[in-house]
């Protein structure tokens, strides 16, 4: 199966009728690729838009990444460890979310700062802001690297993201883990859709 069938199957698994995400127009929609490479199938990657979105011809619509971050305070107790952080400890995380995209015709912008605000919050922070992360993600061992993932997929599949490209995570003000689209499609993970 090509990459374009694959998006379209993923697309349609999330969305029954082929709107414009920009405006809702129904006729004349593509399928696009956000970062316009036809080889990302993953979910933040695919919007279906009319044809004035879909060229989104204006003057400075190239592609810009922005950045939003967060704090939230989470515990947690490493397992298959052997150290003191397999024992109950919390930390004061910082996240930082990377959208890239194309700036939009309408807006100007890749996306408000406030929407990216609010998504990140009712999908991510608001679930581990202040909880047990051991409960939060049962199975999976609470670390920062694995964190990235489990928050990656929230936003692909849950949330929706369009141009989700970069997630970094600071376990403390000196430490952090990252991961980005190719990672995600480099590494085999497949989120279940």
């Amino acid at each position: 199966m090509d990459t374009t069938s694959r998006a379209m199957d993923i697309y349609q698994a999330y969305h029954n009728d082929k709107f414009c995400l920009k405006c809702g127009k129904k006729e004349d929609t593509r399928l696009k690729f956000v970062d316009e490479n036809s080889e990302n199938y993953l979910l933040t990657n695919l919007e279906f838009l009319c044809e004035k979105h879909y060229y989104n011809n204006q003057p400075y619509n190239g592609f810009v990444t922005i950045n939003r971050e967060f704090t939230f305070d989470s515990s947690h107790n490493l397992l298959n460890y052997v150290g003191k952080c397999s024992r109950l400890h919390g930390h004061t995380y910082k996240l930082q979310i990377c959208l890239r995209k194309r700036v939009d015709c309408d807006t100007g912008m890749v996306m408000d700062f406030g929407t990216l605000k609010e998504i990140v919050n009712e999908y991510v922070i608001e679930k581990i802001d202040h909880y047990y992360l051991n409960d939060i993600m049962p199975g999976i061992n609470p670390t920062a690297e694995n964190m990235l993932f489990w928050i990656w997929e929230i936003l692909e599949r849950d949330a929706l993201l369009k141009g989700l490209f970069k997630i970094k995570l600071w376990e403390t003000p000196n430490s952090y883990a990252e991961i980005n689209v190719n990672d995600i499609l480099n590494s085999g993970y497949i989120i279940t859709y």
